[in-house]
């Protein structure tokens, strides 16, 4: 096996790993959404244990697709991308495009998911700012109290 064979090969593994790993990556943001509407703290904590080893494997599969990319002379980006999936034999080639399409809306879907939880603790936030403070309603829920 040639070593741009042996490059391809990786970049093929690594897209079909981090598609398994958005997929984990979805059940785990929608878990945690589940968490945070119940507000249970200690569920949140471990799931946030849970989502950090993947999004290291989702870094590291990134970082070597930028090597090969570069080992290839190609730039990391999607014009770049698009160049090494040309480079795959035909039907390969196609599996593997097909692959990036789907990498791409899960991705996407992370994101979506991702932004919604950030919204849901931003709203949490806010809500218990208001409480401490007494903007919601002009009264110091557990501000200083004139006894």
């Amino acid at each position: 096996m040639s070593q741009k064979d042996k490059l391809l090969a990786v970049v093929a593994a690594d897209i079909a790993a981090d598609l398994k790993t958005y997929g984990q990556l979805q059940s785990l943001l929608d878990e945690l959404h589940e968490r945070l509407l119940e507000r249970d703290t200690l569920a949140i904590e471990q799931l946030n244990q849970r989502i950090e080893p993947c999004l290291n494997a989702l870094a590291e599969c990134s970082a070597r697709r930028g090597k090969v990319l570069r080992a290839f002379g190609l730039t990391a980006d999607p014009e770049g991308m698009q160049r090494l999936l040309d480079a795959y034999p035909a039907t390969q080639g196609e599996t593997v495009r097909s692959q990036w399409q789907q990498l791409g809306q899960a991705v996407r879907d992370c994101r979506q998911r991702n932004e919604r939880n950030g919204r849901l603790l931003a709203m949490h936030n806010d809500i218990l700012n208001q409480l401490l403070s007494g903007t919601g309603d002009g009264t110091a829920l557990y501000g200083q109290q004139d006894y």
